[in-house]
């Protein structure tokens, strides 16, 4: 029996003469591998949906234990991505990522498709500095993960944080300027601010910020 399921290409590799494995994230079942045969030959229908970005509603069959991609409807490619190198390699940094998540996510895939989802969409299609999308994607997903950062105030002795800070990859905080450690790195005052307004805010109102890298 075929299954259907929507899906996005996370990423591909060769397999044999004119094969292809794709890591799929589905909404419903989180990573999926499936093989596209004959996906290498000139004349194959199925090329699109090798390509990363390519979003679709699948279809598939389970044969020994494999599942075999024997079609699909595509749904968006994203390709304007490929029309602006900084918004493409975002965008290659938001499927690495939410494959990372998915090596140990086992539930609430839905959640973290829709993330996903509203970041590519706001890169690709909406007038907004890509390194924008980047942290608001980026502070969405450590918020689903159990992460949400502390902004407003030094994780080790509590004061507000009114100035330089920095952010402690030892233990993933925001601390103040006099408690920063040799494992962390300084924020600027008004990176920190553009931080917390990013973050409280949906993609819709993001469009006027800018971050200095």
């Amino acid at each position: 029996m075929d299954k259907k399921f929507v899906g996005i290409v996370l990423n591909k590799i060769d397999y044999k003469e004119k094969d292809k494995l794709v890591k799929l994230f589905s909404a419903n079942d989180g990573l999926v591998i499936g093989k596209l045969k004959g996906v290498k030959g000139a004349s194959s229908k199925l090329k699109v949906l090798a390509s990363p970005f390519c979003l679709a509603e699948f279809t598939a069959v389970e044969t020994n234990g494999r599942l075999i991609i024997t079609g699909g409807e595509v749904v968006d490619t994203f390709f304007d991505l490929t029309n602006d190198i900084s918004k493409y390699y975002v965008g290659c940094c938001i499927l690495d990522f939410v494959n990372y998540i998915l090596s140990f996510q086992q539930d609430e895939f839905e959640k973290l498709f829709k993330i996903m989802l509203d970041a590519l969409k706001y890169l690709c299609y909406y007038d907004i500095q890509p390194s924008v999308v980047l942290i608001k994607f980026l502070l969405n997903v450590l918020n689903f993960c159990g992460f949400n950062l502390n902004l407003e105030n030094c994780a080790s002795c509590g004061t507000q944080l009114n100035g330089d800070a920095s952010i402690d990859f030892k233990d993933n905080s925001v601390k103040c300027g006099n408690c920063q450690s040799h494992s962390s790195i300084t924020l600027k005052y008004e990176n920190l601010i553009s931080l917390k307004e990013i973050n409280a805010c949906a993609y819709e109102d993001i469009k006027q910020y800018e971050i200095k890298l």
